[in-house]
């Protein structure tokens, strides 16, 4: 993130409920309305040249819309937030051979802010193409498993 938008802040994890994340035909993460899901994340402040930056970046509007959506932080406070969600491709797909090192390091970031491993066992190790072993490496104190070499 810092990267792509030198003006973010980290603020927290947090949780949306009755949704779900997954991998969709075209390679990519995306989130969906389900019932009884949940997805969990890493919410940034953005400056109005980040936002511009990440537009770009995430190809709104024609791969991305942007919606706003309420998430809870851990301790319960309600937030309203930005997220970019695709309504064109809701199937679930096989993820792009080149997308699955920037997520394996989103991911070891998210851990190493509090994202629960429940969540990634459950959601985002099959759809990586990640084993099992992959939570061990990211476990280790200073690890980056060997994937990251600027992680978010």
């Amino acid at each position: 993130m810092a990267l792509r938008c030198p003006g973010s802040t980290f603020v927290s994890i947090a949780r949306l409920v009755n949704y779900r994340w997954f991998i969709s035909e075209r390679g990519y993460a995306n989130i969906v309305r389900s019932p009884g899901d949940e997805v969990w994340g890493m919410i940034y402040t953005l400056t109005s040249n980040d936002e511009a930056a990440l537009d770009i970046y995430e190809g709104v509007p024609r791969n991305y819309v942007k919606e706003i959506l309420p998430i809870d932080l851990p301790d319960g406070t309600p937030l309203i937030v930005l997220a970019y969600m695709d309504h064109l491709h809701l199937v679930d797909g096989v993820v792009k051979t080149e997308y699955i090192n920037r997520m394996s390091c989103g991911i070891q970031d998210a851990r190493k802010k509090g994202m629960p491993v429940s969540y990634v066992e459950r959601y985002m190790l099959e759809p990586l193409a990640l084993g099992s072993s992959f939570l061990d490496m990211d476990s280790r104190p200073g690890s980056s498993g060997g994937l990251c070499v600027n992680p978010n």
